[in-house]
Order: structure tokens, then sequence, then C-alpha cells
């Protein structure tokens, strides 16, 4: 009975110690995370930013930010060089950023709407790397609509024509 008792003990012992042992898993809670105006119009060969707010309320630590994934419809591309500059690389509970986040670029032959996403990752140190929170976006590129003065300049010109083809070239006589 008392060598069922020790064995036991070790065994328990044994659990515990591996438990221990075995690396933790980082976890951090999630973000609330908003674009500012996450449908965008915009003309054909234009680039656009989108910004963003991030908030860490509720969290009990800290939330280190350590990447993006992103994705846009083709032909659009997605750049997300100013997250990475200008984003802060963490935040304490309760605090918020508001910044901008990635820029579009727009082709000159591309029309129509195309969806996007924006996801921020990270984790409670410097080398997590989970989905912390995403957004999706739209950008509606349509052609240019002309100026006022372009309408008016164009229906002053259609206006002109039948007084110009009414006007007959008149023969010209010399005097002597």
């Amino acid at each position: 009975m008392k060598l069922h008792k020790t064995l036991s003990s070790i065994s328990v012992l044994t659990v515990a110690l591996i438990l221990l042992l075995l690396p933790q898993v980082a976890h951090a809670d999630s973000i609330i995370f908003q674009l500012t105006d996450p449908v965008q119009t915009v003309a054909p060969g234009s680039t656009i930013l989108f910004s963003g707010t991030v908030y860490t309320t509720g969290n009990a630590a800290t939330i280190y930010f350590n990447g993006a994934d992103d994705g846009v419809a083709s032909p659009l591309s997605i750049d997300d060089t100013v997250f990475f500059a200008t984003f802060p690389f963490s935040l304490d509970p309760d605090m918020s950023y508001t910044g901008p986040l990635f820029s579009i670029t727009i082709p000159s032959n591309a029309l129509g709407a195309y969806d996007g996403h924006f996801t921020i990752q990270g984790g409670a140190d410097a080398q997590a790397n989970n989905n912390l929170g995403s957004a999706a976006f739209e950008v509606d590129v349509t052609s240019p609509v002309p100026e006022p003065g372009t309408i008016l300049l164009l229906l002053t010109g259609l206006a002109a024509m039948p007084l110009l083809m009414g006007l007959r070239a008149v023969p010209f006589t010399r005097v002597r």
C-alpha cells in the first residue's frame, strides 16, 4: 500500500513537472478594429489611403502588433508599408490608436467595385502572430465626371455648329 502511494505521488509530480516545462501558449485578448471609411469611391489611375482605429479595451495586458495580412481583388494593389511605419508596436490595456493603415493603387484601366481585407496580427508578446482583428473594405472605381464648365463649353460648341454651317461664303468682287 505504501508503495502504491509513493508511485501515485511520483506520477502526480511527474505530470506537474511536464506541464510546467511545456512552453506556455501566449494568449492575448482580441482587439476592436474599425476602418474609418471602409467604402471609398475613386477615379482610375489614383491612390487612396485607408485609416482605422484599434481599441484594446478590457485587456489585462499589453497587446503587441507584429504583422498584417491583407489582400484586394486584381488589378488593384495594396501597400501596407504605412502600417509598419506609423502604427505603434504595442498598446497597453484600455488604449486606442487611430491612423493610416494601408494604401490602394488603382490602375488607369480599372472600373467597378473591388473588395479587400486587412487583418492585424500579434498577441501577448513580440513574437506572437495571432489574427487579432480584421476589417473588410470596398473600393468603387468610377469614371470621372466632367466639370460643369466643360459641359457648358461642349454645349456652346454644339449650339454654334448650325449657325456656322448656315453661313455661306460671299463671293468676292473687285472694285475698279
